[in-house]
């Protein structure tokens, strides 16, 4: 009796159903199917700290650091001044998340330029408060901002002698807007707009600044970026310096590429060309006409952190 009972139940087990597939089960394979496709930017958030930002670090205690490195080299046939001249500088930058949906950000440049008989040190801050208004969305994000901006001649030599300056500056209040779009997995169009009040030497300007960036993340830890930017200065009638247009248009195009590696160290290199000499985004240089139509072409190369 007991040996037929044992064979029934071992029968009952051989033919018995197996499992069935639950609702978890069930959607497993979907969800990895929905992982592949999901953007780059999902996994690997690429630090964003350039004169231009389009999105920002989002994570509690997330920390983006940035060291740039740059120069400029006007020939003297375009310069204006019939000698050569160049420009080099050093800028930190970082972005911390103060608190949920808030970011701040800044960065500060050590700028050194040299026209042959004047010599300048300059140095700048910026400091720029950011956030999100929008719902977190898969696809689309937008950057309100406010900040502040300073250019200041710390040092200037004339024909060989040393001037230390004082009140020669200028000081940019800017409030911003933008979005970035996910246009598939792989392509990310972001746009900003801001507007600008300046104050320099006596002066004041206002101006509107429009920017827009294409990037491609064909890899998970690559960014391949291209940038269009374009400033509207309206100057006081009487600018200090010689005169100065009252009205004027700038533009800028900019190509970039930035990695960060698995440890979150990575690099930035970008190229840009400028149809002036920093007009708009520097008014303490425009003592001349000439720096309004002064073309030139810049070469950066920098450091990227990025922590939690």
């Amino acid at each position: 009796m007991t040996s037929i009972s044992l064979t029934n139940l071992a029968l009952a087990f051989a033919v018995a159903p197996g499992p069935v597939a639950g609702p978890a089960d069930a959607t497993e394979v979907p969800k990895a199917a929905e992982a592949v496709n999901e953007p780059p930017s999902s996994s690997v958030v690429l630090p964003d700290l350039g004169t231009i930002r389009y999105h920002d670090p989002t994570r509690p205690k997330q920390t983006w650091l940035g060291v740039d490195t740059g120069g400029i080299v006007v020939p003297a046939a375009t310069s204006g001044l019939g000698r050569r001249v160049w420009s080099a500088y050093a800028a930190p930058t970082w972005a911390l998340v103060l608190l949920p949906r808030v970011t701040i950000g800044g960065r500060h440049k050590l700028s050194w330029y040299d026209a042959g008989n004047v010599r300048l040190r300059i140095h700048s801050h910026e400091l720029e408060l950011s956030g999100r208004t929008m719902k977190q969305q898969r696809r689309i994000r937008d950057r309100p901002a406010i900040g502040m901006e300073v250019h200041d001649v710390q040092l200037s030599v004339v024909d060989g002698v040393d001037f230390r300056l004082g009140g020669i500056r200028d000081v940019v209040l800017h409030l911003g807007y933008g979005l970035e779009h996910d246009l598939t997995p792989w392509l990310q169009l972001g746009w900003r707009t801001q507007l600008r009040q300046v104050w320099v030497f006596r002066d004041t300007q206002r101006q509107a600044r429009v920017s827009a960036r294409l990037a491609l993340r064909a890899w998970d830890r690559h960014r391949f970026a291209l940038e269009a930017v374009g400033f509207y200065v309206n100057r006081s009638a009487n600018q200090a310096g010689e005169p100065v247009p009252r009205n004027s248009l700038h533009g800028q195009v900019l190509g970039e590429y930035t990695w960060i590696g698995a440890r979150g160290v990575g690099l930035v290199i970008s190229a840009r060309y400028c149809t002036s000499f920093l007009s708009g985004e520097a008014p303490i240089y425009e003592i001349r006409s000439e720096s309004l139509r002064t073309h030139y072409g810049e070469v950066l190369a920098g450091l990227r952190f990025a922590w939690e």
